[in-house]
């Protein structure tokens, strides 16, 4: 039990754990987590959060009696903060991995641009994809739907609460994880599979015809039937994104209600 004078030492150590998991979810989670976003403004988002939900907390009955305790559970808290982000990306990660695997397809594997968010350069169309998916998440407002999931986890995982993981968390997790190569093949199988048959119908007409040069003929053809595939598909990656990102958000929040 603590004093009245041990009491505000107490507060402090409760908000600076809450204050960790929001921390670590803003560091993982789809576009706060993005490394063109300030160290200071994941900060003061992870504060101006705290602040807010900290009053409507219960505060557990349970004493902080020396700093490895302190330790073990600040970084216990950090980390599953990271977890809910990192769930919450994996959706992301597969726009852009149907992206990668239908500009390589493409002819596109060289042409790649620097993406300011990862710091790394990567293929044009899995820019494309990638931002598309991201502008259909804020417009839909599931950005407010990933900050209540991280507020629901105070209220299904509390502070000090021993974290376990049994069979129906472990399918839970596979789901979650499943969901980056499900969106990779539903995103990127229209562009593979047509350029596929064009690849096809190109080696076709070379046995027909050997003196066609299938690389002067080839590498254009597979980048303007790409793109012209990936135009007419834009209106149906729209929708598709909206499914898929609102299927994956209801399994993060089960795996955090469960």
């Amino acid at each position: 039990m603590f004093s009245f004078l041990d009491y505000p030492f107490a507060v402090f150590v409760y908000f600076f754990l809450v204050f960790l998991r929001i921390f670590g979810f803003f560091s993982a989670a789809p576009f706060f987590g993005d490394r063109s976003i300030p160290f200071q403004i994941r900060i003061m988002l992870a504060l101006m959060l705290t602040f807010i939900i900290f009053p409507f907390l219960k505060v557990p009955a349970f004493a902080v009696t020396s700093p490895f305790i302190l330790a073990f559970y600040s970084s216990m808290e950090f980390v599953l903060g990271l977890t809910i982000g990192f769930m919450i990306t994996l959706v992301f990660s597969g726009f852009s991995l149907a992206g990668q695997v239908a500009g390589y397809q493409m002819g596109l594997a060289i042409a790649n641009v620097f993406d300011p968010s990862t710091m790394n350069r990567q293929s044009i169309v899995s820019s494309l994809l990638f931002w598309a998916a991201m502008m259909v998440f804020f417009v839909s407002n599931m950005h407010l739907v990933l900050i209540r999931a991280i507020v629901e986890s105070f209220h299904r995982i509390p502070l000090f609460l021993q974290f376990s993981v049994d069979a129906l968390k472990v399918m839970d997790i596979n789901r979650i994880f499943s969901t980056l190569f499900v969106v990779s093949v539903q995103i990127g199988s229209p562009i593979i599979f047509t350029l596929l048959f064009v690849m096809v119908s190109l080696g076709l007409i070379t046995r027909l015809i050997p003196q066609m040069n299938i690389f002067i003929v080839g590498i254009p053809l597979q980048i303007l039937v790409g793109f012209l595939v990936l135009i007419a598909m834009m209106p149906l990656v729209a929708r598709l994104s909206y499914s898929l990102l609102l299927h994956h958000m209801d399994l993060v929040m089960g795996f955090i209600q469960g």
